[in-house]
């Protein structure tokens, strides 16, 4: 029997996440920004930057475990209460090993508490609406990382110094994101749940190899996006364009678009082909960029660029919760959640280099070639045909 998507636990959590985001995605671009207050240094910024997804890669299997032991509910409240409280202390900080500190845990709540209340939406989506219910819940992320630079500096101010207000509205956030954790749903334990969908954990095989091949092509995928993601603002100040704000806004355009879209693909298409030509469509607009010699070639790769990372994440999600069992839905978000910290923490380093040695545009090519090298690795992945199971 096919269950409805949009149920009210549904909507509520998703909100939650969204919430949830609000707080990191403010400091995301501006931490390093106060960092360089508080020492002056470049690479005590950098520093503060890096403690964030360090510690968020090990609050990832922190969760992964927690949540076999324990409701998903628990485990967000008590780790969206340690974000809280992470928050909070900024608002007295006044020294920079206190901040960096406060910065790690941070990292450390918010990865457990995204990847509990994640779990908690999985395990409230029957598996027919699986993979849209995923694809709509990472929208929010999508929302946070468009919306919150901007404005993180409208609240700094035109002088960029009022982290205070910063921080205080941080820590509203964090605190509206508990109170909803509180008064959500209590899914009790993962196992209890896939009675409703009649089967038994019992009956899901554990597929190690296909999840672990599945988060590894995620890394790398998540590795040369970081090219991107990373040097795309410089390169177009290299290269002189103006503008290069509004290339984001059409990358996200076209992460919104892919959402309304995935499941009608993936039904056409099968998981396999869809993630293989998501991962040749992200090779070639790499290529295209690398190749820019204007503003407008940058927005014309822009959308397909977004379309299909928008359609690549959400397969993988649903792949790695599909081929564990439902009590293992922790460690399958965990894996997919880790295979992108592991690719952004390493991928901007290794790029930087190649960059520094060569020429962002080289950099680029480089990048390609290697989601070129995805495309065929896909189909060792385990990713299921054009027939997917009910």
């Amino acid at each position: 029997m096919r269950r409805g998507l949009f149920t009210r636990e549904y909507v509520w959590s998703v909100l939650n996440l969204l919430v949830l985001h609000i707080g990191p995605y403010l400091l995301l671009s501006v931490i390093s920004v106060y960092a360089m207050s508080l020492t002056g240094s470049n690479t005590l910024a950098g520093v503060m930057t890096s403690v964030f997804p360090l510690t968020g890669l090990i609050g990832r299997f922190l969760a992964a475990w927690l949540l076999e032991r324990m409701p998903s509910k628990r485990v967000t409240v008590l780790t969206t209460a340690l974000l809280v409280a992470a928050s909070a202390a900024y608002l007295v900080c006044d020294s920079y090993p206190v901040a960096v500190s406060l910065r790690a845990v941070q990292g450390l709540g918010y990865s457990m508490a995204v990847t509990s209340l994640t779990t908690h939406i999985v395990d409230i989506l029957a598996p027919d609406v699986r993979l849209e219910g995923i694809g709509y819940s990472s929208l929010t992320n999508t929302l946070c990382s468009v919306f919150g630079p901007t404005l993180a500096f409208s609240i700094l101010g035109p002088e960029v110094d009022r982290f205070f207000l910063l921080f205080a509205c941080v820590l509203v956030a964090s605190v509206v994101a508990l109170f909803m954790a509180v008064f959500s749903q209590d899914s009790g334990q993962v196992s209890a749940k896939v009675e409703d969908f009649g089967q038994t954990t019992d009956e899901a095989p554990i597929r190690w190899g296909s999840a672990l091949l599945s988060a590894a092509l995620m890394a790398v995928v998540t590795f040369s996006q970081s090219a991107s993601s990373s040097f795309l603002s410089l390169f177009a100040l290299d290269k002189g364009f103006q503008g290069i704000g509004l290339y984001f806004t059409l990358n996200a355009v076209g992460v919104f678009a892919s959402r309304f879209v995935m499941g009608h693909i993936v039904g056409a298409l099968g998981q396999r082909l869809s993630v293989a030509v998501s991962i040749a469509i992200v090779a070639a607009a790499t290529v295209g960029i690398a190749l820019a010699d204007s503003i407008a070639l940058l927005y014309a790769v822009a959308v397909p660029y977004g379309f299909a990372i928008g359609l690549l994440q959400p397969i993988v999600n649903a792949h790695l919760v599909d081929v564990l069992p439902d009590s293992k839905s922790g460690t399958a978000n965990a894996l997919f959640y880790a295979a992108g910290d592991v690719g952004f923490i390493c991928g901007p380093v290794a790029w930087g280099a190649i960059a520094q040695a060569t020429s962002y545009a080289t950099m680029f090519v480089a990048s390609a070639a290697v989601l070129a090298a995805c495309v065929g690795f896909t189909f060792i992945c385990g990713f299921e045909g054009k027939q997917r199971r009910a």
